[in-house]
């Protein structure tokens, strides 16, 4: 059975069963998937089988419908794909199995259950479309970016909101560690990811430049600590 799993800034995870051939997607208490914000149109986008396939359809909705981070009308949907609507982004995965294998246990998930209607009979709040960008792009970036080990090309980490610890002991390791504890650590700042030097000894270099105290980062960038070398990118994003 397929499932979206419904992500919302300051919530938790939920999962909702995608039961039959077609839902409907709306603040509207008579959709099947309810989306209580008034960023989101009353009939906003429906999701369909066709044949093998799952197709998405924007309803003409007030504030629009993305997939991985693209406005679209209409268009198929597979595993794993992101889907924006207003304050809410919706992670599809045609089974349970397919969630599994990309880290997310369904199960661990508590089913999705609007706890307020206040919304749901209001006119669709227009968000100023920079704003939305604004949102959009750093929901993509929490989902999506990821450390990979350029010394081995099996290792990966995902930073999400939580400091991963470079030189820790669940964090990416670092070769040459010339003092105790962590040597660096990357952090979200609630718009981007940005690496701090925790060592006065062991240095810390973005794009060949040494940084003293923290640095932003953007996709394609390279990152050496102790002689271990990494590169910050964003999955889906184009060079």
């Amino acid at each position: 059975m397929p499932f979206l799993i419904v992500r919302e800034k300051n919530q938790p995870d939920r999962r909702f069963a995608v039961a039959g051939q077609e839902i409907l997607i709306g603040r509207s208490q008579k959709c099947d998937l309810v989306l209580a914000n008034v960023s989101v149109s009353r009939h906003h986008a429906s999701l369909l089988r066709d044949g093998s396939l799952w197709r998405l359809q924007d309803l003409k909705s007030g504030n629009g419908t993305l997939v991985n981070g693209t406005s679209v009308e209409q268009g198929p949907v597979k595993t794993g794909d992101q889907i924006n609507m207003g304050k809410f982004s919706l992670i599809f995965y045609e089974s349970e199995e397919d969630a599994l294998m990309a880290g997310t246990d369904i199960s661990e998930l508590t089913p999705h259950n609007p706890l307020s209607t206040a919304a749901l009979d209001t006119s669709t709040f227009q968000i100023p479309t920079e704003v939305l960008k604004r949102i959009r792009d750093s929901e993509s970036l929490l989902i999506h970016a990821r450390i990979l080990s350029m010394d081995d090309e099996s290792k990966s980490w995902t930073p999400g909101e939580e400091p991963l610890q470079f030189g820790a002991r669940n964090g990416p390791p670092v070769r040459r560690m010339l003092s105790f504890g962590t040597a660096a650590i990357l952090s979200w700042s609630g718009t981007r990811h940005e690496i701090k030097r925790t060592s006065l000894i062991t240095g810390l270099w973005v794009n060949g430049q040494e940084i003293e105290d923290r640095q932003g980062l953007n996709h394609g960038d390279t990152v050496e600590i102790g002689g271990s070398k990494y590169s910050y990118i964003i999955l889906g994003k184009r060079s």
